[in-house]
């Protein structure tokens, strides 16, 4: 990700202008992790 800062003026004063550019991102690769809460219960049948 690029940022770029730029100067202006804005009702007499003087501002700044954040401008993100998104161009080269790249896709994020999917979680692989552990499953995330509880588990689930196990039922016992008899």
């Amino acid at each position: 990700m690029l940022s770029t800062i730029r100067f202006f003026e804005h009702e007499g004063s003087t501002a700044l202008e954040l401008r993100l550019n998104l161009d080269e991102t790249t896709p994020k690769a999917p979680y692989t992790g552990k499953p995330r809460g509880h588990k689930p219960k196990v039922k016992e049948v008899e």
